[in-house]
């Protein structure tokens, strides 16, 4: 098994498809309506990994949604190598992204950085896998 894709509430559905497309260069695989509440559903690849950015109108009821209205936690995002993380932070910094983590040394080893999509979901960037083999 393996994981199909992960789902994410956004209030804003422009606004974290360009974060997610132009600033972390996710490419787009399929944009579906919810003819029942006006939703949206836009869903992005990274490298074979897939996320769905879920939007509705603020008149939905959350009852009327196919999924509640919450958000994740956090995303991590596996790089090349340190090297890329370094370009991917100062990239990112000269669109405007608040940069909450510059690349440092990660406690499992490795380098990391973090930034914050636009509904405030924590955005790792890594160059390691968690666990080895």
């Amino acid at each position: 098994m393996k994981l199909e894709h992960l789902g994410i509430m956004v209030r804003d559905l422009e606004k974290s498809r360009e974060f997610y497309e132009e600033l972390l260069g996710f490419k787009l695989v399929k944009t579906v309506d919810d003819p029942k509440t006006g939703g949206k559903m836009v869903y992005l690849d990274l490298g074979g990994n897939m996320i769905e950015l879920i939007w509705y109108p603020d008149a939905v009821n959350e009852a009327e949604a196919v999924e509640p209205k919450v958000g994740i936690h956090h995303i991590h995002i596996f790089v090349e190598s340190s090297d890329s993380i370094h370009e991917i932070v100062e990239g990112l910094e000269e669109k405007g992204v608040s940069i909450i983590e510059k690349p440092t040394q990660a406690i499992r080893g490795g380098t990391r950085a973090a930034v914050y999509d636009p509904d405030g979901v924590y955005v790792g960037l890594v160059d390691g896998p968690l666990l080895d083999g």
